[in-house]
């Protein structure tokens, strides 16, 4: 299920996959793929294919996007990236994409609305 209603375009920082939570890269007009919670989201890369350093890539910024993810989740988790970039529930101290439109295990492909934030440290 998604409804991607905002796209930007982006210069890969390196390479990224697709359905992969993305952040910001070293300049503003590049993303990367996320490696962890620790840095805020941009969106999720969208389902053109692979980006190699350089080329252009497609974020989904808002609506609801397709997500591969990395763990089980259930719907209403709040979801951050793993190593990989995959969408997984988050913990404390995460920075949040979004929230999980459907439950899912490792290696399915989910929907997440996208709803920045972040869940404060303990």
């Amino acid at each position: 299920m998604k409804n991607e209603l905002y796209i930007k375009n982006f210069d890969a920082a390196s390479e990224v996959q697709p359905h992969r939570l993305v952040v910001f890269g070293d300049s503003d007009t590049k993303a990367a793929q996320a490696t962890d919670g620790s840095a805020a989201f941009i969106g999720v890369s969208d389902s053109l294919g692979a980006a190699d350093a350089g080329e252009p890539m497609d974020v989904v910024m808002a609506g609801a996007a397709e997500v591969e993810l990395g763990g089980t989740v259930t719907r209403g988790d709040r979801l951050t990236a793993d190593a990989q970039g995959r969408a997984v529930k988050a913990s404390a101290g995460d920075h949040i994409v979004g929230i999980a439109m459907m439950a899912g295990d490792a290696g399915d492909h989910g929907s997440v609305m996208i709803d920045r934030s972040a869940i404060p440290a303990d």
